[in-house]
């Protein structure tokens, strides 16, 4: 029951970098998984989200799975949706059936809403339009299932869901002819839904969470003794037992909004005169924690032993996240990093609205509408800026185009040294270039010796060995450096007497990448670095027609090949700087088609000049996704960038007899791929 939503977004490091806003979630909701002591389902989420589709209006989130893994909502105010870390696609969830057969009205603004999803992501549960209204449904698997409501309802809504999926909460809407309440919250188990009671006979009530057991659940509730005014309010005992939480002094009305990890302790909303203040909630009764002077807090969320509060604080026009605690009462956020001493520069968070089960940890959404993670001890970071930085760092595609160049520039000229039966040769050949990738730029060197022997009339083998480096600055912050040796096998072996020799070699590297990534904690840039192993194994196989034309003087060969190439990267973990991330290894792989012709006009006996043009093919889409974790925080796993299939590459150059061999130099130039931009190959070839 579930399908499939395209993806069409824009090509290449853009779309990388749009999965790693998409992500920005994610990265928020690990920290449940690292320990939430936050009882929130039912609630809306970052309402500042993302745009994954093109052409839709946009994305309302409203649930987060308690692993971090699964995030539900809305698309385009009629779609129900999840995203998953491990699927990492957007899934549309299908409406009931009995209204998937019905013609979509223009007056009807949602068909699904997700409103909560549960521990780990196996169960979502929203609202779905059916022929008589909206009813409470939960999907699971991807599998829709109607909750139906309370008896009489006009609209059903399932607002929230246990740690188990086993119970779900939410209230139903009723006509003002049947009940004059409206709406009435319920709670439902076991295929059983039940109507939890308002206060003193009032029959109005909302659920807007459930404890991760299912014990405790929080919303509010009219008084029917106190002219209906709306009181925060706790169920119990599988609902049975309600208990009104109070008020705060000089106002009439509150809300519960979240609670606990055992329930024990509440946070929520509350009226003072014109004003709305946060408030925590014990068995001692209701405590107003608003400071700063202001006259606007909202709590969100809560601690898993319920001592640290945070949610959002109006100051000065503008809002920002705080931080409460007994011991140094309301803060902003970027105060209380900045009393450890972290230098967090301009104020910059809007809201706080979820925080680790120790307290130490706080996510929420930034003023400039982007995700914020701070920690005590460390600082702050943008989760879109640090993603970005994590899209960037180089992964095993470095092997991978250094494999190319090395097999199909180095070694790319085979009918240069072609040796007859019992000949010999020694070459020396060094590549010195640049390279400006989407994500990086900087130099490249590659050096090798070859051996060269005719073992028959026809058939030359050579062996290579040699080394590259290369050091390059990451577009995002930072830089990173490799070193590696390689040995490089061939032979070339004339087929028949018609000019055609195939070329059949193979590549194995083995060496070391330095990576030092750079990111924004606060006001400065921050920076953690790890080292790690990067092993690259290919094979290639060419054809050679030699000399198939010649035209005013210059010699044609044309030539096609296949490259394979397989790198692995270990993973690693960073140290250093404040928020360091452990990268699982990974494997990528590339296959690249070459059709191309090599042209040599002698201009003297001695002196000879070369060309060449190239259209080159790589067959797979994308690279390897990249995985891993923030220490400390929360898993990430990006699906890999888009890559550039299809380039071009030229080269000039010339070739001269000297010293009783033969020296070359040619400049090579490509457009975007998997080669270096520019680089400038030199020889010296002696044959013996």
């Amino acid at each position: 029951m579930m399908k499939k939503i395209k993806d069409r977004t824009a090509a290449g490091f853009g779309r990388r970098l749009l999965e790693t806003s998409a992500l920005t979630l994610v990265f928020s909701a690990g920290l449940l998984a690292a320990g939430m002591g936050v009882a929130r389902a039912g609630e809306a989420g970052n309402s500042e989200l993302w745009d994954p589709i093109p052409g839709s209006d946009g994305i309302a989130s409203s649930g987060i799975s308690g692993n971090g893994k699964v995030i539900v909502g809305t698309i385009d105010e009629e779609r129900a949706f999840y995203w998953s870390t491990v699927d990492r696609e957007w899934i549309a969830l299908h409406a009931l059936p009995i209204y998937s057969l019905m013609a979509t009205s223009s007056s009807v603004s949602s068909l699904t809403e997700a409103l909560a999803v549960n521990e780990d992501g196996s169960v979502i549960v929203g609202t779905s339009q059916s022929w008589d209204g909206m009813h409470a449904v939960s999907w699971t698997n991807g599998d829709i299932n109607d909750l139906g409501g309370l008896d009489d309802a006009t609209g059903s809504y399932a607002t929230g869901v246990s740690g188990d999926g086993s119970v779900v909460v939410g209230y139903s809407n009723f006509s003002s002819t049947v009940n004059s309440a409206s709406r009435q919250a319920f709670r439902w188990k076991n295929y059983q839904i039940q109507g939890l009671d308002g206060l003193n006979g009032d029959g109005f009530s909302q659920a807007f969470g459930v404890s991760g057991d299912g014990k405790v659940i929080v919303g509010v509730a009219a008084d029917g003794a106190n002219a209906g005014i709306s009181r925060a309010v706790r169920w119990t005992n599988d609902g049975q037992d309600i208990e009104d939480l109070g008020h705060l002094e000089g106002g009439q009305w509150s809300s519960a909004k979240a609670a606990s990890e055992d329930g024990s302790v509440i946070i929520g909303n509350a009226g003072v005169g014109s004003a709305n203040h946060a408030f925590r909630w014990t068995a001692s009764g209701m405590k107003d924690i608003n400071g700063l002077d202001s006259d606007f807090s909202v709590a969100n969320a809560v601690s898993g032993d319920g001592s640290v509060v945070v949610g959002q604080v109006g100051l000065l026009n503008a809002s920002h996240a705080f931080r409460w605690t007994e011991a140094f009462g309301m803060e902003t956020v970027e105060d209380w990093l900045s009393r450890q001493g972290e230098d967090i520069g301009d104020d910059v968070t809007k809201t706080a609205t979820g925080i680790s089960a120790d307290g130490t940890v706080i996510v929420g959404d930034l003023d400039n509408g982007g995700v914020f993670i701070a920690r005590g001890g460390s600082g702050i970071i943008d989760v879109d800026q640090y993603n970005t930085t994590i899209a960037a760092k180089p992964s095993a595609q470095v092997g991978l185009g250094y494999a190319n160049t090395v097999l199909q520039g180095a070694h790319g000229e085979p009918m240069r040294d072609l040796l007859g039966l019992g000949q010999r040769s020694v070459a020396f050949t060094a590549d010195i270039g640049y390279d400006d990738s989407r994500v990086s730029n900087g130099g490249v060197g590659i050096g090798d010796v070859t051996f060269g022997y005719g073992l028959a009339e026809g058939v030359t083998a050579r062996f290579a060995g040699g080394g590259l480096y290369t050091k390059q600055d990451i577009e995002t912050g930072g830089d990173f450096h490799q070193a590696a040796f390689y040995m490089a096998p061939e032979a070339t072996i004339a087929l028949g007497s018609s000019n055609v020799y195939a070329t059949i070699g193979g590549y194995y590297s083995t060496g070391r990448m330095n990576v030092h990534r750079g990111y924004m904690n606060g006001a400065a840039m921050d920076y953690s670095h790890g080292e790690t192993d990067v092993d690259t194994y290919g094979a290639k196989i060419r054809f050679d027609w030699l000399n198939a034309a010649t035209i005013a003087g210059t010699k044609l060969t044309p030539y096609a090949s296949l490259t394979y190439a397989h790198s692995h990267m270990d993973g690693y973990t960073e140290e250093g700087g404040s928020f360091p991330s452990a990268f699982d290894s990974v494997n990528d792989h590339s296959t690249v088609a070459r059709i191309g012709v090599d042209f040599l006009h002698e201009l003297t006996d001695t002196v000879r000049l070369t060309a060449r043009t190239e259209v080159d093919y790589r067959f797979e889409k994308n690279t390897a996704g990249i995985s891993g974790e923030i220490v400390g925080l929360s898993a990430f796993d990006f699906a890999g960038e888009d890559v550039k299939q299809l380039w071009l590459r030229g080269a000039v150059g010339t070739e001269f007899d000297v010293a009783g061999g033969t020296a070359s130099l040619g400049l090579n130039v490509t457009t975007e791929g998997d080669d270096p931009n520019v680089w400038l190959r030199s020889g010296w070839n002696v044959k013996f």
